[in-house]
């Protein structure tokens, strides 16, 4: 069996999504799982065992530039990968309108995704032929293992992401911050996101890091390349407290747990 995963973004909901990945490859003997995912998040999946084929999707720049050339050929690309694995089961385990155009336009004889109550666009559940409602479940794991629960008829599935693949790969910047640091724990705090809304605020994270500082764990800010200057910023702001973490992409996170 051939399923396609669509988990398009974003970073923490990628990494809640791993226990699905690793359900509906490992739920029956014989499944091959492909997943489509955004390009920058794609380091997140290369090396995964469960993971044996990744489909980049680059829907925000998409998005931006909707009748440009490169966006249409570049969609064309992916719908020819998506179609050339031929999957007999599409999962949406995103449930907006950007996975939804995919799943209608690959073929598949299986549609698994969420249901209008559980969905975050319902418009969605259009591109299905199965809906599965998961609202009374609060924790995005436990909402995405849903749908693994539906294709396999069971449950039991572990809701533990498995990031072991990220945690023993080398990265050089950050594994000689670590050595220069030596074996004191420390918090990491991840204060910035993709939209403004889902931020957190300097007048919040300051009393937990000093609360984390009195309980022994400096805290530290980890940063994106678009981040860097209000990193600092923001470490500047109270340097007894708060310290920068060296640079790191999606997937040398890990390697600082």
């Amino acid at each position: 069996m051939k399923v396609l995963l669509i988990r398009l973004s974003s970073f923490g909901d990628v990494v809640f999504t791993l226990p699905l990945a690793r359900a509906l490859r490992t739920f029956q003997p014989g499944v091959t799982l492909s997943w489509a995912v955004e390009d920058p998040l794609a380091p997140l999946l290369r090396r995964a065992d469960y993971v044996d084929l990744v489909l980049k999707a680059e829907t925000r720049r998409w998005r931006r530039k909707p009748f440009a050339r490169e966006t249409w050929a570049d969609v064309l690309r992916f719908l020819r990968e998506a179609r050339a694995f031929a999957p007999d089961v599409i999962v949406d385990a995103q449930g907006l309108l950007k996975s939804a155009w995919a799943t209608a336009l690959v073929p598949a004889a299986r549609k698994v995704g969420f249901g209008p109550r559980t969905a975050t666009e319902s418009v969605s559940c259009l591109a299905l032929d199965e809906r599965v409602e998961a609202r009374d479940r609060p924790h995005v794991v436990d909402r995405a293992l849903a749908l693994a629960e539906h294709l396999a008829g069971r449950g039991g599935f572990d809701r533990v992401p498995d990031v072991s693949h990220l945690v023993s790969t080398p990265d050089e910047g950050v594994d000689a911050w670590l050595a220069a640091r030596g074996p004191r724990p420390f918090a990491l705090l991840q204060p910035f996101a993709s939209r403004p809304g889902k931020e957190w605020p300097a007048e919040s994270l300051l009393p937990v890091a000093r609360r984390l500082a009195a309980a022994g764990l400096p805290a530290v800010v980890r940063w994106g390349p678009a981040e860097r200057d209000r990193a600092a910023a923001l470490a500047a702001s109270a340097p007894d407290v708060l310290s920068l973490a060296p640079p790191t992409g999606p997937a040398a996170v890990a390697r600082l747990a």
